[in-house]
């Protein structure tokens, strides 16, 4: 038993740990599917038809309503050439921005930053803009010469992090493109794309609702839960479950820590709903 309350602690301790040095638990990531995540695959083709805007809409929330535009143009003369991929945020929504970007001239362009799968979309200093901003850019002008912004290769399996603003509330997910380098002038693909049902502050209420402060504590810690605390433990760092409250049936409480040595403790809470929360203490 002993044993099994260590791996409980190691597990427990993985977790809080995530939680207070870098918050990773609030954050929506590339290319993420789970429960909490609005899915839609659509493989989509951008057509290209020169000397005009192309475009493919994304409903992300699948509520009817296009929340952005990616959109592809070409256009080729004698001479000249030019080539580009942009998204475009419609309704106040937002899309993840990159470094500027300019091309022989003094205008600079926004450019959307591109996301790695697994990469983190919120929990960063990436900033998110109501605009329109390049994906991928190619010209090439008669005395000028060539200027790109990233080549259509670097975009296969490459994601744009976006959000959806509803009432105020911010949703953060990606959508998905891929390339066939083999086709004429390319095919662009919107391949899939996902968004967080859960809003950016709920994410982190979610997280945040299960309290235990001062930490680190010296005397009296205070606990408080989202919902009526059924019971309480203290386990040490073996594992060993060293303090136990049962029944208590309140959503707050102050706890005598002052018999403890100063260490690293896991108050271990339980709910009348049966929800079950970890929290590393430092005991000072």
């Amino acid at each position: 038993m002993k044993f099994g309350l260590f791996y409980i602690f190691v597990l427990a301790n993985c977790i809080v740990m995530s939680i207070i040095s870098s918050a990773q638990e609030y954050c929506i990531k590339a290319g993420q599917i789970n429960e909490n995540i609005i899915y839609t695959k659509v493989q989509d083709t951008i057509p290209m038809l020169l000397w005009t805007e192309n475009t493919a809409e994304v409903d992300l929330n699948q509520d009817g309503i296009v929340d952005f535009e990616i959109i592809r143009y070409h256009h080729q003369s004698a001479g000249n050439s030019s080539n580009y991929l942009k998204i475009r945020a419609l309704n106040s929504n937002k899309v993840g921005t990159g470094l500027y970007f300019s091309c022989f001239t003094n205008y600079f362009w926004n450019t959307s930053y591109i996301f790695n799968e697994g990469e983190t979309l919120n929990c960063n200093s990436i900033i998110y803009k109501d605009t329109t901003v390049i994906i991928a850019y190619y010209s090439y002008t008669n005395g000028l010469g060539n200027c790109a912004y990233n080549s259509w290769d670097q975009l296969n399996n490459s994601f744009i992090g976006v959000e959806l603003v509803i009432d105020g509330q911010s949703y953060y997910g990606w959508i998905r493109l891929n390339t066939n380098l083999l086709s004429h002038l390319y095919k662009i693909i919107v391949y899939d794309y996902g968004i967080s049902s859960v809003s950016d502050s709920g994410i982190i209420y979610q997280y945040e609702k299960n309290k235990v402060f001062p930490n680190p504590v010296t005397d009296e810690l205070r606990i408080v839960n989202s919902g009526t605390i059924r019971n309480i433990r203290i386990f040490n760092i073996h594992g060993v479950c060293i303090y136990e409250k049962k029944d208590i049936h309140e959503s707050t409480i102050n706890m005598d820590l002052s018999f403890l040595n100063s260490g690293v403790y896991i108050i271990y809470t339980e709910n009348i709903n049966n929800e079950i929360s970890y929290k590393k203490v430092i005991k000072i």
